[in-house]
């Protein structure tokens, strides 16, 4: 990947941001507007990690999408959410902005939209919410979980045993599957990639990095796992504390620092 692209793709971010968070002020955006924008504020932040190297950059855009999303889906009827469209809720976690990721997920349909999300990958998302964010108890999140099972009609599902070595405690667990899932997302990019059915600005950034991976690995640590130093798609500069305060209007200002 050459810099002259990734210096394209961040100034075509910036184009876009100009326009939503312009739009965002004047009127509400629906979920698929305020998934478009954070997608924005992800690439810009991840161009600039690859290009500079620097993950303050990073943090700052993930800062920018989780308020945005923040502050939108409370706006939105329950109906007019569908939680496992998740990734702000990850680029909260992710860079260690708990509080608001706590504010996504109270704000997030506790309810499975059939017709446009898959029952599996709702209970997945859910779980993550009711577990580390919303004080679910664990007769509860179990539940949860043999929903999840029940779903998947006897298909194995990595993401479903990362939940159970969550709420197991299961250290070794996590650590097996969290590679197989890092594993598979490059996998699977690479595949599209391959069969070019997703295009290059999309996937110059999602190919060296998963912000779901940095997320789990962040709440693996919440539960005090001890994990390991490189993980494919997780750069290890990115996974110190930033500690950056979270401002929740971040978002409004495009050079917010």
């Amino acid at each position: 990947m050459s810099s002259e692209n990734l210096e394209a793709y961040i100034e075509n971010a910036e184009n876009y941001l100009k326009s939503y968070t312009t739009v965002a002020k004047d009127r509400q955006l629906t979920q698929m507007e305020l998934l478009e924008a954070c997608a924005m504020f992800r690439q810009r932040g991840i161009c600039s990690l690859l290009l500079f190297g620097e993950p303050k950059t990073y943090h700052i855009n993930t800062m920018q999408s989780a308020s945005i999303y923040s502050q939108g889906i409370q706006k939105l009827n329950d109906s007019e959410i569908v939680t496992s469209r998740a990734k702000p809720f990850y680029d909260a976690i992710g860079s260690m902005y708990f509080d608001c990721a706590k504010v996504i997920a109270q704000n997030s349909s506790m309810e499975w939209k059939p017709d446009y999300e898959y029952e599996d990958d709702f209970l997945y998302v859910k779980f993550l919410m009711q577990y580390f964010f919303l004080d679910s108890g664990k007769i509860e999140c179990e539940k949860i979980l043999d929903g999840y099972e029940k779903s998947l009609e006897g298909a194995n599902d990595i993401k479903l045993e990362i939940c159970r070595s969550y709420i197991s405690s299961d250290n070794a667990l996590f650590e097996e599957n969290i590679l197989e899932l890092l594993e598979q997302i490059s996998d699977d990019i690479e595949s599209k990639i391959e069969q070019e059915t997703m295009p290059e600005e999309v996937w110059a950034g999602i190919r060296y990095f998963s912000n779901e991976g940095l997320a789990l690995l962040r709440l693996a640590e919440l539960k005090g796992f001890n994990t390991g130093v490189r993980y494919p798609l997780v750069p290890a500069i990115v996974r110190d504390d930033p500690k950056i305060k979270y401002n929740p209007n971040a978002w409004q200002n495009l050079d917010f620092s």
